[in-house]
């Protein structure tokens, strides 16, 4: 009996999409995020700071020690003898303010001295108290008075603090604190302790 050869299968033809659907199916599929994109931006590298060699001095007492009796408000009242050196590059003016930080009523300001000019790089002793001085000007401390007005004795040391601000201007209508942070390059401080 002969056997009859069996048909032969066609193998499936693999269905084509019209070419308008294609391109829609490649649209439907994300393509990859670049990894430049994906980078944070880059920081801006801070500049470099200079270290500061402002410095003020005096010639009557050494920073951190006591500041003789003859400077004190009961024995004599004398604005000691400063002096300064290294200031920022672009000075123009300076500001002094001796204080006492942690009186007990709050910062207790004994004296203001502003619109230094900016070639000056001492204070001699003993200015007077008057308003305008040497060019500069001098404002009403928390005794009430013009001018310097010297630590107290109250049977306890305390400590004061000389302030000496370098401003980018010449002339500051009032030595205001926000004024001289608008206007600050650099300061310089000295310390004192009475008694």
């Amino acid at each position: 009996m002969k056997r009859t050869p069996l048909a032969k299968k066609k193998p499936k033809e693999i269905e084509k999409l019209p070419p308008a659907k294609e391109a829609e199916k490649k649209k439907e599929i994300p393509a990859p995020v670049s990894v430049k994109k994906m980078e944070a931006p880059a920081q801006p590298t801070p500049k470099p700071q200079k270290k500061s060699n402002f410095i003020l001095k005096s010639s009557a007492f050494a920073n951190k020690r006591k500041i003789p009796s003859k400077y004190s408000r009961r024995k004599g009242n004398v604005s000691p003898p400063l002096a300064w050196k290294n200031p920022p590059e672009g000075t123009k003016s300076y500001v002094l303010t001796f204080t006492e930080p942690e009186a007990p009523g709050g910062p207790f300001t004994h004296w203001v001295v502003y619109n230094i000019s900016g070639d000056q790089a001492h204070l001699p002793e003993g200015l007077p108290p008057k308003v305008s001085v040497n060019g500069a000007q001098q404002t009403r401390n928390d005794f009430n008075g013009v001018g310097y007005g010297g630590p107290e004795s109250t049977g306890e040391v305390r400590r004061y603090l000389f302030r000496l601000v370098a401003l980018d201007v010449e002339k500051i209508e009032k030595p205001r604190e926000e004024t001289l942070q608008e206007h600050a390059l650099g300061e310089a401080t000295l310390i004192a302790f009475y008694p």
